[in-house]
């Protein structure tokens, strides 16, 4: 028996034009039957963020078993910023519904993610960080080009105690404080919650992890748990030449063959010696190097 019967990864993307291609949104998914790459995973390349969410509802909302949707995005801030943000230890639903507040983002992909973050950076206190990096035609007051020596202000930390440990397994995870330049993730991370609060919205079967579920816990069957997953863990298959499509699809096929070999429930586990209130917090990426002893 699997924990689900359908599992889809999402390459998320903090892109300000409609785009295909490289650099651009890719879902993979196992559920579909038609087009695609071989061996019953469909690939999907939406040239716009609000296309990718009405694709994913639909498939969100038509299953009738339990499905996993795996998103290369990250879903949260270190706590010590998340204090700085919102009230100290408020909820992860505070920090999405501050970040949806905040963020614009129209349907050609126009956005304004590096100026809702210097917004953000005057909210913690000081206009030099903890956000940073902009493209260089751009200028944001409050919104460095470069990367403030961390602990920020002395208090807030560069990683989530997630990414701290997967660094600590040499494995190459970007803050999401980092806006811009090579590898950036803190674009796809205040473009993605606003499309994920709508979504948990409109379909009451969504269930976010592990915020919305918890530790240790199984889908109930109808339920659609979103998880934060990092590509880069997995080996590519070469089953696509544009990369992100080959990520996309090649992590889906592990998480499809980690769930019937019984290795993808350590995953919804948190180690021991993690704090569970900031896990809850911060969000825990489905990892099997995090499941390690």
């Amino acid at each position: 028996m699997t924990l689900f019967d359908r599992w889809i990864c999402v390459d998320w993307s903090a892109a300000s034009r409609a785009t295909t291609g490289s650099n651009s949104i890719w879902v993979a998914d196992t559920g579909g039957a038609e087009g695609g790459s071989p061996a019953d995973v469909t690939l999907d390349n939406p040239s716009t963020r609000t296309a990718a969410g009405a694709l994913l509802a639909e498939r969100c909302s038509s299953e009738k078993g339990a499905t996993l949707v795996g998103v290369d995005a990250s879903l949260s801030l270190p706590a010590t910023g998340l204090d700085r943000l919102v009230h100290p230890g408020a909820p992860w639903d505070d920090l999405v519904a501050l970040i949806d507040g905040l963020v614009d983002d129209d349907d050609a992909n126009r956005n304004n993610r590096f100026a809702a973050a210097a917004v953000l950076n005057q909210m913690a206190g000081r206009s030099d960080g903890p956000f940073w990096g902009h493209p260089p035609n751009q200028r944001h007051e409050g919104l460095s080009a470069t990367r403030p020596p961390f602990p920020w202000d002395g208090q807030v930390e560069e990683f989530r105690a997630c990414e701290a440990s997967m660094r600590a397994r040499r494995l190459r995870v970007q803050s999401t404080w980092k806006l811009a330049y090579q590898a950036s993730v803190g674009g796809q991370f205040l473009m993605v919650l606003g499309w994920l609060r709508r979504l948990r919205q409109a379909l009451p079967q969504i269930r976010v992890f592990p915020f919305d579920t918890g530790f240790g816990q199984a889908p109930r069957r109808g339920e659609v748990w979103v998880a934060e997953v990092w590509p880069g863990e997995f080996d590519l298959e070469g089953r696509h030449p544009v990369r992100d499509a080959d990520q996309v699809d090649s992590t889906v096929r592990r998480l499809r063959s980690l769930d019937h070999s019984g290795s993808l429930s350590p995953l919804l586990q948190l180690p021991g010696e993690v704090d569970a209130a900031i896990a809850l917090r911060e969000g825990w990426p489905l990892s099997p190097a995090l499941a390690l002893p």
